[in-house]
């Protein structure tokens, strides 16, 4: 089964997004703030994450530009979801392979991401197969999250 790391404040939609994604067979992992989902990716290892744009304390872009800043989660397809229209998020947010606005349709969701896991990957973007350890991520999150207090 495929493992999708959910980044969402908001409960109720945190929780729809985890039934959505249980019944349509995928293993959903759910953290509240960017910070939180940072601490998840030192025991996991996502196919993919859906996140906010909008979270407390670090917000999605920022928690993206994390992930693409090292190795090991460079390579991981991300999946904002937004009030905002694509142009007004990718002003905001430019680290993201996909965009779905708010309310979220589960069909398009999805669809989406089957396609995203499914799909090779860009050989353009570095891949986590390179030896490239998390526990060395980790470190380096923890870092960046001391520095931010």
């Amino acid at each position: 089964m495929k493992t999708v790391l959910v980044v969402e404040d908001h409960v109720d939609a945190a929780e729809s997004l985890r039934v959505i994604l249980e019944l349509e067979g995928f293993v959903p992992l759910v953290a509240f703030d960017g910070k939180s989902a940072l601490h998840l990716l030192c025991d996991i290892r996502p196919d993919v994450v859906v996140s906010d744009v909008e979270l407390p304390g670090m917000s999605g872009a920022e928690f993206c530009s994390v992930l693409r800043a090292h190795p090991s989660y460079a390579h991981l397809p991300v999946v904002v979801i937004t009030a905002l229209d694509e142009t007004q998020t990718r002003k905001l947010f430019t680290c993201f392979d996909a965009h779905l606005r708010k309310p979220i349709d589960p069909e398009a969701l999805v669809e989406l991401l089957h396609g995203m896991i499914d799909k090779p990957l860009d050989p353009g973007r570095p891949s986590s197969r390179h030896a490239w350890p998390v526990d060395r991520f980790c470190a380096e999150a923890r870092k960046f999250l001391e520095h931010r207090g």
